[in-house]
């Protein structure tokens, strides 16, 4: 598997750790309102790819098997179709999400950065811009008009 692949694996069980231990609606109500230990539900694959934007069905089921490998989720179902896999958490995978042992998903933060750094830079040359013609028209109002020959002879 190149980089590319290794990469955008790892970012989506980023992804899939950070939503799986941060959304109120796939663990169990009655013991998130205790502030206790959490009893996180087995999610279906096809509930978390249809939660993304970024990631395509595949390259989700592949981070899932690198997430069980590692021990940070359960997986159940999976025997003899993989589109039908159940996702649950562990608690080794709250702590990764935790310890950010896969990276921190960026990618959002990064892209909106970018983009605000982009437009204070395009304000910036613009209102410069203004200010240089304003400045540039005030100074050809006030010079003084001259009819005639500019040379005076006595």
């Amino acid at each position: 598997m190149n980089k590319y692949h290794e990469k955008l694996r790892k970012n989506a069980a980023a992804w899939i750790l950070k939503g799986l231990s941060t959304n109120d609606l796939w663990f169990d109500e009655n013991n998130a309102k205790k502030k206790e230990d959490k009893n996180y539900l087995f999610i279906p694959l096809f509930d978390i790819a249809f939660a993304s934007k970024n990631y395509d069905f595949n390259t989700l089921k592949e981070a899932c098997y690198l997430l069980s490998e590692n021990g940070h989720v359960n997986i159940w179902g999976d025997d003899y179709d993989p589109r039908a896999m159940l996702v649950q958490i562990s608690e080794n995978g709250v702590e990764a999400y935790r310890d950010c042992y896969y990276g921190r998903y960026y990618q959002p933060f990064i892209k909106k950065a970018v983009t605000a750094i982009a437009a204070i830079g395009i304000l910036f040359i613009l209102v410069s811009g203004l200010n240089k013609f304003i400045s540039e028209s005030r100074q050809h109002r006030n010079l003084p008009r001259v009819q005639g020959s500019t040379a005076m002879v006595k």
